[in-house]
């Protein structure tokens, strides 16, 4: 395998590809990075509020400082430094925050960790254009190394989705065909109304089963030419149906952003064309490279292969902990084996988690659904009998304002979730209405709140209208919030 798996690998780093793809890339990728970034600031408070040992102006600086990064990395200025800063701090405001984590930020980790190496600002950058102003007489390259480019699709889009359908094969939610239709007929989860989807049973089975094997299979056939546009037509759609379907749509955004690489050459020669920079590349075309400098590229691509090799047994690692292989492990004996090879690499399971995003990819699981029978929301009850919702929720139960992203995963799964723990709802309780009180300039002297809760029905399989039905729950009263000289106090009714 050695010599031919680095064989593929150097062909690969020789072959060209328009540095504009790596281009496009890092400017959609900044602004995805952007909007969560301002999403973090906006939840400053609440999700710093009782981080120890870290100071809030501390938190504050960091957070202009990689707006500031993301900025020169949307324009290709000092984009190496710029790379640095948002790896650096995305790492460091990621630990702070572990209460608040959710998918978005392990792909994100794994991406920034790439924009350390990868030569996104060869093309459609400040500094190619500095360079170029400063040196007349030299010619600046526009390609770039297509080894670039696949480690992006491997890392941020491969090992995820392989990882995540070996993960789905456990599932009897996906095996059933209903991995698209439960989730979405949940009103916690339906950031859209989809009914006239979800009432079409073989249409959701079928794309249900579809997105089984779309994940399954990518990592497999992305490298077949023919099948390629196919391939990205489908992941790009289903990236845009999450960003419709669900409250997650920053993570929607990143997985579109990683899409643009692997736009055939002929929209990047269209798009050169229209600003009058046409440089055609032919199929089968390699980068030229002088004999003094072959060494060098050989060694460059074959620490490429290296890493590729072992990001790829760290996610193997993760994917022998999925229910589905250990069924086979325990079946086929291996188990001592897998025991071994979990310890060998337990060193670095921490490493590759919090530096390079490597995780269990596990997301829309059965376990994300089951026993979800509740939801709850909070009420202020002003002075003068009115009523309003905080924006966690809307009146049918889908996701508000507060409800997306990293503050919606934090309140539905890990303040309340299926089975909401005394403490953690309290707690969670306590410090989103504070902070929402706060924002809407309340004073908290004497502020009451409505715990509220819709209760939901559990689907077990596929029914027509069944969303519509859940929508149209009533709310409940279940609690009042008492807030008193700064002290928060819960009566259960």
């Amino acid at each position: 395998m050695g010599k031919g798996y680095f064989g593929k690998i150097k062909q690969l780093y020789a072959s060209p590809v328009d540095a504009w793809s790596l281009a496009f890339f890092r400017m959609a990728y900044s602004l995805v990075l952007l909007l969560e970034v301002q999403q973090i600031f906006t939840y400053l408070k609440l999700i710093f509020s009782e981080v120890p040992h870290t100071s809030p102006a501390l938190i504050t600086g960091l957070l202009v400082l990689w707006a500031l990064a993301l900025g020169f990395l949307l324009i290709g200025w000092y984009t190496r430094l710029a790379a640095g800063i948002n790896y650096a701090i995305s790492v460091f405001i990621l630990w702070q925050m572990p209460a608040f984590k959710y998918h978005f930020d392990f792909v994100m980790t794994s991406v920034n960790f790439l924009l350390l190496w990868l030569p996104v600002s060869a093309g459609f950058s400040l500094d190619a254009y500095l360079r170029k102003k400063q040196r007349p007489e030299i010619t600046l390259p526009d390609q770039v190394s297509g080894l670039y480019v696949w480690l992006l699709v491997i890392m941020g889009i491969g090992l995820v989705y392989l990882d995540s359908a070996v993960n789905k094969l456990g599932s009897s939610m996906w095996l059933s065909g209903l991995g698209f239709w439960l989730p979405s007929s949940q009103p916690q989860n339906a950031l859209v109304n989809l009914s006239w989807v979800l009432n079409q049973e073989y249409l959701v089975r079928v794309i249900g089963y579809g997105i089984l094997l779309f994940e399954f299979l990518f990592i497999f056939l992305i490298w077949f030419r023919p099948l390629r546009l196919f391939l990205v037509t489908v992941g790009v759609l289903l990236h845009l149906g999450i960003c419709i379907a669900y409250p997650i749509p920053h993570f929607a955004w990143l997985m579109l952003a990683l899409y643009i690489p692997l736009l055939p050459d002929a929209v990047w020669q269209k798009l050169r064309q229209a600003v009058g920079k046409i440089k055609r590349i032919q199929p089968g075309a390699h980068l030229p490279v002088s004999p003094t400098v072959t060494g060098e590229t050989n060694r460059k691509s074959h620490r490429i292969g290296l890493f590729i090799l072992y990001i790829s047994a760290g996610q193997l690692m993760c994917m022998l902990a999925a229910p589905v292989v250990q069924h086979f492990v325990d079946k086929s004996g291996l188990k001592p084996v897998v025991n071994f090879s979990q310890n060998l690499f337990k060193p670095f399971y921490f490493i590759n988690q919090k530096f390079l995003g490597i995780v269990s990819h596990d997301i829309f699981l059965d376990k994300h659904s089951a026993g979800y029978n509740q939801i709850f929301n909070i009420s202020y009850s002003g002075e003068n009998g009115k009523i309003l919702r905080l924006p966690l929720f809307t009146s049918t139960g889908q996701p508000g304002k507060m409800g997306t992203g990293r503050i919606g995963t934090k309140w539905t799964d890990r303040v309340t979730g299926p089975n909401p723990q005394a403490g953690n709802l309290q707690d969670g309780i306590r410090k989103f209405t504070a902070f929402w009180a706060q924002q809407q300039g309340i004073l908290l002297e004497k502020a009451v709140f409505l715990i509220q809760v819709k209760k939901v029905a559990v689907p077990l399989t596929w029914e027509k209208d069944f969303l519509n039905r859940q929508m149209q729950q009533p709310w409940e009263t279940i609690g009042k919030v008492f807030w008193e000289d700064g002290q928060c106090r819960i009566e259960w009714l």
